[in-house]
């Protein structure tokens, strides 16, 4: 019994994760940038082929630590990572920015309100 819902559970997260993928590419138009686990890459499964689920308007987290983002964010902004962050085409996704607002404030001299995006499943 224990193993159906570890299997049942499994491919519901799964299933989430392939709608989130669907969504992210019908806004090719738009960056996503993923900065803690609310992307549920981790659900990927061993049968599924990574070529089917490449997403080309999404930075995630792991990336911006090896700092190999550079060609996907020059595709939607030229002007580095944080500036690039108040473009209307890049969304960020995560429970919440702490600090995000103080450091446009202090550094940029910017006023910035993040605000929660309706009418995607992520």
């Amino acid at each position: 019994m224990t193993d159906w819902k570890i299997n049942k559970s499994n491919i519901q997260k799964r299933d989430r994760m392939i709608s989130e993928i669907k969504e992210l590419r019908e806004h090719p138009d738009s960056l996503f940038i993923n900065c803690d686990n609310t992307f549920g890459i981790g659900n990927i499964g061993i049968w599924d082929l990574p070529s089917t689920l490449q997403l080309g308007n999404m930075i995630n987290k792991e990336l911006l630590i090896t700092n190999s983002f550079n060609s996907t964010l020059d595709k939607y902004s030229n002007i580095g990572f944080m500036q690039s962050l108040i473009n209307e085409n890049i969304f960020l996704f995560r429970n919440n920015f702490p600090m995000l607002e103080n450091y446009f404030q202090l550094i940029h001299y910017k006023e910035v309100e993040l605000q929660k995006l309706t009418g995607f499943v992520i």
